[in-house]
């Protein structure tokens, strides 16, 4: 039991021994690093440092140039960087002047085009407009159930697009069927409904004559 005990013992140690070390190894490459951190500070510093003294020193020595050379040359060579500085500034205003110009340009011949797209635009729309009406007027001038073209049709029968030529006789005589007669046979005859104003012996409520020919009339743009 000694033995074993010993055994436990020392492996307990040892666990506590490595654990510490691992601990100790932490804590000092914390510190490394932070000494590390800190020494990159102190040289950026340092360098800063330099680098100030070194820009001191070239403006001191720039100083002591110009007055060496003496102040006759320092105006002459003031004077020819003013000049320099004139000449690029007339060049970059001739530049954006020219620029501007281009932007007028384009802009004016744009503007040139749309207005041109609109005229024509709006003498084809009236154009169009004139040649609708003009049709349209024909259309209704010239259309009459005489002149239309002939289309089938069935004896006694009349439709919106065709009738024979015992319906369309009515329509050419501009005898107007009231809108309370029903057709109620279509191929035979009208029958009278109540509220009718024509008479039971007028030829709307008679059965037409048989067709004696099947010359065909179209009247399709009627009102019944």
């Amino acid at each position: 039991m000694s033995g074993g005990k010993q055994v436990v013992i020392s492996t307990l140690t040892q666990s506590r021994l490595q654990d510490e070390e691992t601990r100790r190894a932490e804590r000092n490459r914390a510190v490394f690093e932070a000494w590390l951190e800190k020494k990159r500070e102190e040289r950026k510093k340092e360098r800063a440092l330099k680098m100030e003294a070194l820009r001191r020193e070239e403006e001191a020595w720039e100083r002591e140039r110009i007055r060496g050379i003496g102040q006759k040359a320092f105006e002459r060579w003031l004077k020819m960087k003013q000049a320099e500085d004139k000449l690029m500034k007339k060049q970059l205003s001739r530049e954006r002047e020219l620029e501007r110009l281009k932007r007028e340009e384009v802009r004016e011949r744009l503007h040139r085009s749309e207005v041109a797209f609109n005229t024509w635009k709006h003498l084809k729309d009236a154009e169009f407009k004139t040649e609708r009406e003009l049709a349209r007027h024909q259309q209704r001038s010239v259309t009459t159930p005489m002149t239309r073209e002939p289309t089938p049709s069935l004896p006694g029968y009349c439709s919106v697009w065709s009738c024979d030529e015992d319906m369309a006789q009515h329509f050419v005589t501009r005898v107007r069927r009231s809108r309370s007669l029903e057709l109620s046979d279509y191929r035979t005859q009208f029958t009278e409904s109540d509220k009718t104003h024509f008479p039971s012996s007028h030829p709307h409520n008679l059965a037409p004559p048989p067709p004696t020919h099947t010359h065909v009339v179209s009247c399709k743009n009627h009102q019944l």
